[in-house]
């Protein structure tokens, strides 16, 4: 690996153990373990933090605004599909909207889990979640389609000029690779692996 220090393969050599350092990789450090506001207090614009899920980094999101903190997520397509499920639904109003996202998400995850692909139910399941993320976060004057959409569209964002110098980036391990930051944070690791693997190499 010519991305990763010698302590970060170190511990992906737990599971992967024909991983090996460049030469001259730095040794960097892993630390484990450390809470939300100690881990956001060591990192800079420059750094990321990485999930298996979408909405608990839109849940992290909120809390940095809230706290004056600009940072970005990763992924204007995830905010385009957000968008597009909302859309699909023809809802009159916020409240119509958390009934029909919450029949369909039973439906579908129904429907897929029926079918052995879990990991798509898993998938239906987090996006109706980061919708539900930003719904709770509307203000009282705010809770209409029309605001709940331009929320979610100005939460998501891809590399633009400007963007990286001035903001913490939030970002699925899906939407991270190729990609490299100096430190990253892990939120959630509890989540993998998916709940949804069933067979070893998964």
């Amino acid at each position: 690996s010519y991305r990763c220090s010698r302590a970060v393969v170190e511990r992906a050599q737990t599971w992967m153990p024909l991983l090996e350092p460049a030469p001259l990789a730095e040794q960097g450090e892993v630390i484990d373990d450390l809470p939300l506001a100690a881990t956001l207090a060591r990192l800079t614009h420059e750094d990321a933090i990485l999930c298996r899920q979408t909405a608990p980094l839109v849940t992290v999101a909120y809390g940095m605004i809230a706290r004056g903190r600009a940072c970005r997520i990763l992924g204007r397509e995830i905010g385009d599909g957000l968008v597009n499920l909302i859309e699909q639904q023809k809802a009159k109003g916020i409240d119509r909207l958390v009934a029909k996202l919450a029949v369909f998400k039973e439906r579908e995850m129904a429907k897929f889990i029926a079918r052995g692909e879990e990991t798509r139910a898993e998938g239906v399941a987090d996006r109706v979640d980061c919708i539900m993320v930003v719904i709770d976060a509307l203000a009282e004057t705010e809770r209409s389609v029309p605001s709940l959409i331009a929320k979610i569209r100005s939460l998501f964002e891809d590399d633009k000029k400007g963007i990286k110098q001035t903001m913490l980036t939030l970002c699925t391990q899906h939407k991270s690779k190729g990609k490299e930051w100096p430190t990253v944070a892990i939120l959630r690791p509890d989540l993998n692996p998916s709940k949804a693997a069933r067979l070893e190499w998964q």
